[in-house]
């Protein structure tokens, strides 16, 4: 049985309400306090494509949720991250129209994307001596 094609904004939420790992972050995205951050090539650990959302409960807490599908077992599945992989992920922002891909925020994950594509490059032109005054050590991305 394959998985349904996630094609809108209300799908994603709907699956990501229906396979939340918590009541907590089911209910806030049922409140509508989740941003959809786009569409991933891969989301480590875990190796498999999908989206990852911004969730904000009421009392403060922030999660990263990932729904990725898993194309060999043809499931949805969620899980918590603890970083956002920008360098992994497939968004544009010339598209007309709202895409799960892009996410809410094409521009400013556009903007994240091309940050890390930088950090990369001067984790592998820098010394780690050099990287490590000027404060840019590999891996700090913004969520």
């Amino acid at each position: 049985m394959n998985p349904g094609r996630i094609l809108s904004r209300t799908a994603l939420l709907e699956e990501a309400i229906r396979l939340s790992p918590t009541r907590g972050c089911r209910r806030a995205i049922q409140d509508d306090r989740a941003d959809v951050l786009g569409g991933f090539r891969t989301i480590p650990p875990f190796g498999l494509p999908g989206w990852i959302l911004r969730v904000r409960s009421r009392h403060g807490r922030t999660w990263l949720l990932a729904v990725m599908v898993d194309e060999v077992k043809h499931v949805y599945t969620a899980s918590f991250v603890d970083e956002v992989p920008w360098l992994e992920w497939v968004g544009r922002t010339d598209r007309k129209g709202w895409s799960p891909y892009d996410g809410d925020h094409p521009k400013e994950a556009y903007a994240a994307y091309r940050q890390a594509k930088k950090e990369r490059l001067l984790s592998r032109l820098l010394p780690p001596q050099q990287r490590e005054a000027e404060g840019t050590e590999p891996g700090r991305t913004s969520r």
